[in-house]
């Protein structure tokens, strides 16, 4: 099955080796957990330790895994599925003041003490207010980032992560 493609909106994709090893530890830690997930249906007691256990090295990986994100850049691998990805995501928020000097004819439309975004950006759409002065009417721009990683969680050829007895 293919996989997502986030070259387009990555925030420095470097697919450091580093990273690409811990997603492989990630991905044997999520099998390893899946595993015991269902012996735990069977067995219990033993198992629910171990299995906390690995769920607890999952955080911790997954937590050095963000931290090399953001020292060595985002990772992925589309053939295999493995992504350590960290996400830019934009809030744009328009200027009353500057939509009313660039665009006074549309003002009415779309301010109402804050500016209407989705009146706007329709407006934008139909043509009736040209990109360049979509860009003039900027007010402030929030940036947010969000974390993907993903592995399969079974690994193909792959040796699965060993949980200590």
């Amino acid at each position: 099955m293919p996989q997502k493609d986030y070259s387009a909106s990555a925030v420095n994709l470097t697919n450091s080796a580093n990273l690409r090893e811990l997603l492989f530890l990630r991905g044997d830690i999520c099998s390893a957990i899946a595993e015991l997930e269902c012996v735990i249906r069977q067995k219990c007691e033993r198992e629910y330790e171990v299995l906390a256990s690995a769920k607890g090295q999952l955080a911790e990986v997954d937590a050095r895994i963000k931290l090399t994100i953001d020292s060595e850049g985002s990772f992925q691998d589309i053939e295999k599925g493995l992504y350590a990805i960290k996400m830019e995501r934009k809030s744009i928020k328009y200027s009353p003041e500057l939509i009313e000097h660039y665009c006074p004819e549309y003002g009415c439309a779309v301010i109402e003490r804050h500016v209407n975004t989705e009146r706007l950006q329709k407006l934008s759409t139909a043509g009736l207010i040209p990109p360049d002065i979509m860009q003039k009417i900027i007010g402030d721009i929030k940036t947010t980032y969000a974390f993907i990683i993903d592995t399969p969680s079974i690994q193909s050829g792959e040796k699965a992560y060993a949980a200590s007895p």
